[in-house]
This record gives C-alpha cells, structure tokens and sequence, in this order.
C-alpha cells in the first residue's frame, strides 16, 4: 500500500509538471519560434535548392565548353591530317604529270582499229598493250571534243636550225647572243669550224683577261626569237615574278653588325662559340628573320658540315655567321624565282612563309631580257 501511494504521489507530480510545462510553451512566444523555424527551414531550403540549380547550370557550361573544345581539337586536327594528305597527293601528282611529260611512250589513237595503242618514241616501237612506266596521254580537247595529245606545248618545234638556239660554249647554260670576230673559230660537233658563241657575261669574263682581248669587235647573233613569259606551272602566259622571301634592310644591318663582331673576337684571340640553341634564338627572335625553327636548324647545319667545333653541338661563331651570312645573300630570295600566272601563283603561294613571298608585275606582252630570257627587261640600251 505504502508503495502504490508513493507512485501515485509521483505521478500526479510528473502529470503536473507537464501541464505546466505545456502551458509554458504554448504562448505567443512559441507560436513566434515556431514561426521563426518554419520560416527559416523554408529559406534555406530555397536556397539548398537554388543552390543545386545554379551548381548544375555551371557544371553543364564547363561541361558543354569543354565538349565545344574538344570538337574544335578535333575538327583542327582533321584538318590538320586533310591538309597534308591533299599536300601528299599533289606532290604524287605533280611528279606523275611530270614523269609523263619526260616520258618517250605516248599513247595514240587508230583510226582503222579504233583503238589506242602506244608508241616509244626513241626505239619508234609500238604495242598495243599499256606500258608499265608513265606514259604521254591523249586528252579530249574542251571545245571540239576531238583526241590529241597531252601537253600540245611540247611538240612545238622552233623552224630556226641556225645557232640561235644554241647555248653559250663556255657556261652551257645560257643562250649565246654574240660572236667574237677576232678569236680564233672552234670545231663543232659537226666538225665544221665556227665562231665562238658566248653570252653576255661569258664575252666580259674572257675578253678582260688583257688589253688586247678588250679590243676585239663582236657581232650581235641575228634575229634571237624571244617567247614569251610563260607561267612555271600552266605554261599560260605570266603576269607576275615570285621575288622569293623578302629580309628586310634591318635584318641584313643586323647580321653584319653580328659578323663584324665575331670576327672582332676571333681576331683578339677570344674565340667564342655559339650553339644551336643560341643561334636559332637570335635568327628568329632578334633578326625576326621569316623562317621557321626546322629550316634555321637545317642553316645551321649545313653551316657546321665542314666546321671544327668546339664542343658537342658548337661551332666558332665567326665562322658559322659568316656562312649564315652567305647563305641569306646567294640562296634567299632566288630559291622560287619563277614566273606565275595570277591564278597559279595564288594557288603556289596560299599560306604559310610562302604566302609572305614578295613579287613582281607586268603585262602579258612585256619585253622579255635577251640575257637571261626568264624575266622582264628593264633596261634599253641604245648603244
């Protein structure tokens, strides 16, 4: 009994404590906190999920950025790998055309059998197989749509036999355009003898060894047909001469202040050498010459063939500046030094150093230069 009283003491006090606990809470104060809570749960849950928004919306940019990234690394690519297999593919063309061209087979129509067949033109053979080697074609012609023969060009003949068409006797490269009336004649191929047959250059080298060689009258070769210039690449008339890389007057002062200097020190016995690091540094980044790294390491190479160096990869700068020096004023510049239709030297020259290529000029009908017959003339001499 004593216990079940004390429990039931306890339990109205716990029953009591309650109710005022309850009474307590129940205010305006805690209607005030609740509110405060919900409100405030409800703030932070909108920016939770704002803040999920904003994270998703920045996590598809970068994604969509770097998918746009890699699409254009591989569209540069492609174009990349397009760009030197066409490069590759013309090169292979553009020396078949040529093979074909030197070629001795070439291939004709018969009319009795209607049929090609294929004639060697040195050992004048014929067959009716196809030769293995590259052969001279026969192409449609676009207006009359009748067969003939490939490049038509190269069965012109000049009606000329005399020797106005032969080559200068001393260099064998340029056309002879005069004849010495003192010197001695020479023998001939036909065992005939003849005059001396010299270029303009060649008659100054030989007759300026003594005073009486200066003295000696000369005759002008007679009319020396001149064609007319031709363009390198579709034998069309040019209208324009690639100059080749332009080194600008900075550039040329600048090596030669670079020669002198070397040269300075080897002289004062302080020998001092440059590597190939160092050199290509200085022709790209200090003479700004327009030449990519693998051609300036190539220059460098060529200038070190028959060097002594001084160490492994070095060589005395005196010498190879001197060299580099010569390279740029004999090579630079002469190296495409072709005349172009407009249309051909566009496509020639589209990008890259040789799109930087300088050029010149001239009419369809312009005086071509007796000398050296490849370039317009620019001078009249009256004399």
């Amino acid at each position: 009994a004593t216990v079940m009283d004390n429990y039931t003491t306890t339990n109205v006090d716990y029953n009591k404590a309650e109710e005022q606990t309850r009474n307590h809470c129940s205010g305006h104060e805690a209607k005030a906190a609740l509110i405060l809570r919900r409100d405030a749960i409800q703030v932070v849950f909108e920016w939770w999920t704002k803040t999920i928004i904003v994270q998703k919306y920045f996590r598809r940019f970068f994604h969509i950025r770097a998918y746009q990234n890699t699409l254009k690394i591989r569209y540069l690519s492609a174009t990349a790998l397009q760009c030197l297999q066409r490069r590759y593919l013309a090169k292979k063309h553009a020396n078949y055309l040529v093979e074909q061209q030197k070629s001795l087979w070439e291939q004709l129509w018969s009319e009795d059998v209607g049929a090609f067949y294929w004639y060697h033109r040195e050992t004048e053979m014929t067959t009716w197989e196809e030769p293995e080697e590259p052969y001279r074609p026969m192409v449609k012609d676009r207006y009359t749509q009748r067969l003939l023969q490939a490049w038509p060009y190269l069965d012109e003949k000049n009606d000329c036999n005399d020797l106005n068409f032969l080559k200068c006797t001393e260099c064998h490269e340029k056309l002879a355009t005069r004849t010495c009336a003192v010197c001695p004649l020479i023998r001939t191929n036909n065992n005939k003898k003849e005059p001396q047959r010299v270029c303009f250059t060649c008659f100054i080298d030989i007759h300026q060894k003594s005073a009486d060689l200066q003295g000696h009258s000369y005759s002008i070769i007679p009319d020396l047909p001149l064609s007319p210039l031709l363009c390198c690449l579709c034998h069309g008339h040019a209208t324009r001469r690639c100059l080749g890389i332009k080194i600008e007057k900075r550039a040329r002062d600048q090596l030669d202040v670079i020669v002198n200097d070397t040269k300075m020190e080897t002289d004062d016995d302080d020998v001092k050498i440059v590597k190939k690091d160092d050199f290509v540094r200085i022709v790209l980044e200090e003479l700004k010459l327009p030449m990519s790294k693998e051609r300036v390491i190539s220059f460098f190479d060529t200038c070190s063939t028959t060097a002594n160096s001084g160490e492994s990869g070095t060589i005395v700068a005196g010498t190879i500046w001197t060299r580099f020096r010569h390279i740029i004023n004999t090579t630079i510049g002469k190296e495409c030094n072709q005349n172009y239709c407009t249309d051909c030297w566009k496509l020639s020259h589209p990008r890259g150093f040789r799109s930087k290529h300088e050029w010149i000029g001239f009419l369809t009908d312009t005086p071509v230069c007796v000398e050296c017959r490849s370039s317009p003339a620019t001078n009249y001499c009256l004399s």
